[in-house]
């Protein structure tokens, strides 16, 4: 069964590249600049199964769109990717369940360590 994912970040390069990634692993890949973008693509998406989230984007923060996003959809997973390499999830997170494990610090330079990591959030 094909997966659903939905990559979330504000600079076009990324987000292209690693959705052609992942669409050439299989993966049904949709893509967003912004987490009011993300949000109405959930909306009318609702076999997505998985956000990939840039954590400093214009208007909303991945990590606003997070909560929101878990709200309207509880069983939504996520990963995270950021550039701040001190970067740990705040309470209002680790409460819904994000922890150090689903943080990836940009550049993640083995494209591999997504698949992994989405396959293991998958499957639990």
């Amino acid at each position: 069964m094909t997966k659903h994912i939905l990559i979330i970040d504000d600079e076009e390069i990324l987000r292209t590249s690693l959705m052609q990634y992942l669409d050439d692993c299989g993966y049904n890949v949709k893509i967003a600049a912004d987490g009011y973008i993300a949000l109405d693509i959930l909306d009318k998406n609702q076999d997505i199964e998985l956000a990939v989230v840039d954590l400093r984007m214009p208007g909303m923060s991945g990590d606003k769109f997070i909560i929101q996003a878990n709200k309207k959809f509880p069983g939504l997973k996520f990963i995270i990717q950021t550039g701040n390499m001190d970067y740990r999830p705040a309470e209002d997170l680790t409460a819904i369940g994000i922890t150090p494990e689903v943080i990836l610090h940009k550049p993640v330079l083995k494209l591999t360590t997504y698949v992994e990591l989405i396959e293991r959030l998958i499957s639990d």
